[in-house]
């Protein structure tokens, strides 16, 4: 059976749960959270508190190093 991945629509929070994601994952290693959508929806989050790591966007990511 092939598996094939399923666009994910609008709304359902992405951006939340890649936040949550890379805080957990950030206790165990070097995260780096590259926010592809065009609104900079976890870039904005960033911005108002301090995460265990960095968030950028496509551009930025080509030029970063997880922290």
């Amino acid at each position: 059976m092939k598996q094939e991945s399923l666009p994910i629509a609008e709304g359902l929070g992405r951006e939340r749960q890649s936040l949550h994601l890379a805080t957990y994952f950030s206790g165990q290693d070097k995260v780096l959270l590259i926010d592809g959508d065009p609104n900079r929806t976890a870039i904005a989050w960033s911005e108002r508190g301090q995460l265990p790591f960095d968030v950028v966007d496509e551009r930025k990511a080509l030029t970063c190093s997880p922290r």
